[in-house]
Order: C-alpha cells, then structure tokens, then sequence
C-alpha cells in the first residue's frame, strides 16, 4: 500500500509540475507578444512566431502586401489590422485544430516597416521611413541624413493626422536644437507623422552684384549679408541701406535704415544690426538730379563729397545759354513736406572768392541750371 501509495503521489507531483511549468509557459508566451500588444500589424512588417511547446518551432515572417504570413503545418494566415496578441491567438488556434496539441505560442514584433513617418524640406534625404518606437524629432532629422546645408537654423513643422481625422501642425523650433534636449528635439512621433524642416532665409534687393534669396547663418549682421551678396555694384558705403522686417502677426513691414557708411568707418552710433529670418535688406544708390541748361541734365549716383561743382562736370558742364550764376540746389525738407531752395554762384566758386559756397551734395538734391537773362 505505501508503495502504491508514494506512486499515486509521485503522479500527482508530476501532473502539478506540468501545469505550473505550463501555467509559466503560458506568461512567458503572452508577456512577449503583450510588450507591443497594442500594436496593429501591417503590410511588410516583421515578426517572429515561436512554438515554445510541444515541440520548437521558430520562424521569422513578413506580411505580405495582401496582409497574410505563411507558418510550418498551418500555412497562410491573414493577420493585417491585427494586434501581436490577437496575431498569437490566431496561430495558437490554427495549430491546435489537429497539427500540435496544446501548443504554447510567442509572437514579437522585429521590425515595423509598415508604420512610417515622413520627413520633407532640409534634409539631406527627405521621404517616407519606417517608424521606430520612441523616435525623436532629432533621431528622425538624423535618419533622414541630418540638416541640408544650415538647415539647423531653421524652423520646423510637425503634421499630425488626429483620430478623429483632422490634422494638427504643431511649430518646431530647429535652431539649437541638439544643443538643448530639453527642446523639440526630444518631441516623440507617432506613425504616420509628417516632419517638415524649413530653412530660415534672408533676401537682399537692389543695387549689389549678386541679389536674391540667401540661406541665414548664425550672426549674420547687415554688413555681412550684403558681403555675401558681393558688395555694392557702385558707391559702396554712400548707398542708402534699409532692412524691412516683418511685423509678427501682420502683413505690414517695420524699416531701419543701417549707416553702413559710419559702421565701415567706425564712427556711427548705430549698431550693426542682426538680421532676423524673413529680413528683406534693400540696397539703393544715392542720386542727384540735374536739371536745366547743362550737356547731360538726369540723375546720377552720388558719390563721397560731391559738390555742386563736381556734379556740374560729371554732367558736361553748362550748354550755351546755361549761367553759372543761376544755379540752385532743391533739397527735400527731412519729415516735411516741399524743399528747401540753396542759391549757389559757381562763377564765384570758380574764381576762388566763394570756396565755401562749393556746397555737398546730399541724397535726393535736385540742382537746377536756369538759362541767363537776355
């Protein structure tokens, strides 16, 4: 009897152990399929479906495009739009059903090709990528070949298709963005995103070499951006300097005009502005007009220290009937209307009694020669 009895025992030990060690099977299979359970399987994706009991089976498989995978005994299985537990299930099932008795099945996610984000604008690779758990703004501009050109100095969008089918953008800001992880660098995607990397730009018009859009760099200051554009085509510093910014939230441009002259000299209170993306630098000549009884009366670029004098000469002097004692400068009034009218006597000047009478020329005068009296 005892011996019977130790038996029956040992038995029952065994079939406990079984079940335990089953029971613990069981976890182990659905803890590896419930790290990612919520994951919904698509075309092209990879997983792994392991047969942990009876007997091993371990296979790694890809969706088809039509959204089924092919396993040992049971052949195709439609797993699309499934969950990785649901995937489990579906494997399990088709195994039991006369193949393995009670098998015991893993099923884990190796790779996700069919969830992709897309990254467009500077980058050095823009398109669609797959999409990889915690994947950062950052590691995506990374994977994408990192910022074309100074793309780093550059704004960011982020279109984000919501469940209820509207899309979000939410603004990135770019520059500096490795520099500080506590920006939107450390920003999680989601699949589907759509990553957009624009660059800043500034734009220089007027009157240098090379006008046009320029891509914005760190410091670019006013004087330096009309450098990069290769200089003033003519008068250099005399040139009239304007930076039109636009007003946030607005349609409308705030001015500041910029004393290169003073600032290449050295002498001016103004500060060499930095520019800001968007700036528009405008570059404009400054002129004098002549009018009236000279060879060439029209505008000309003025130069450093033009003189009535000088510019009486730089148009071919006086015609016939000009007089050299009717002459006039017509400056513009500054914040007013009209102009104020200087008599100048070049007869004089010429002899050297009225030196002082030489008067320099300022942007927008209009020098007038009247004919003489008959």
């Amino acid at each position: 009897m005892t011996g019977k009895g130790e038996g029956i025992m040992f038995k029952n030990a065994f079939k406990i152990s079984s079940i335990v060690l089953s029971f613990f099977g069981v976890l182990a299979a659905c803890g590896t399929a419930g790290a990612n359970s919520n994951y919904a399987v698509g075309a092209d994706d990879i997983i792994e479906i392991s047969v942990l009991r009876p007997e091993k089976i371990s296979n790694i498989v890809t969706v088809s495009p039509d959204g089924a995978i092919s396993f040992p005994y049971i052949g195709s299985v439609f797993v699309k739009g499934m969950s990785l537990d649901q995937v489990q299930e579906a494997v399990r099932k088709r195994l039991a059903d006369g193949f393995i008795k009670y098998p015991e099945v893993s099923v884990a996610l190796k790779e996700s090709k069919s969830k992709k984000i897309f990254i467009s604008g500077e980058v050095g690779k823009p398109g669609p990528y797959p999409f990889e758990e915690s994947m950062t703004v950052l590691k995506a501009i990374s994977t994408a070949g990192g910022f074309a050109k100074n793309g780093s100095f550059g704004r960011g969008k982020l279109m984000r298709q919501g469940r209820n089918g509207a899309q979000t953008t939410h603004k990135l800001v770019i520059k500096g963005i490795s520099d500080d992880p506590s920006n939107d660098a450390n920003r999680r995607l989601e699949p589907g995103d759509t990553l957009v990397i624009l660059e800043d730009k500034f734009f220089v018009y007027g009157d240098v070499s090379n006008p046009g859009t320029y891509s914005m760099e760190e410091n670019v200051t006013a004087l330096k951006a009309i450098s990069m554009v290769g200089g003033f085509t003519k008068n250099g510093p005399s040139s009239r300097v304007r930076v039109l910014r636009p007003k946030k939230n607005e349609s409308d441009y705030e001015t500041f005009n910029v004393n290169i002259k003073g600032i290449m000299a050295g002498t001016s209170d103004d500060t060499n502005m930095m520019l800001e993306p968007g700036d528009t630098v405008v570059v404009s000549e400054d002129k004098f007009h002549v009018y009236g009884a000279v060879t060439k009366p029209g505008t000309y670029p003025i130069e450093e220290n033009t003189t009535v004098l000088k510019a009486i000469s730089m148009v071919g002097g006086f015609t016939k009937y000009g007089s050299a004692n009717r002459v006039k400068i017509l400056r513009p009034r500054k914040d007013k209307a009209g102009h104020e009218t200087i008599q100048v006597n070049i007869k004089e000047i010429m002899k050297g009694s009225n030196k002082e009478g030489d008067t320099v020329l300022e942007p927008g005068d209009t020098i007038v020669v009247s004919e003489g009296m008959f």
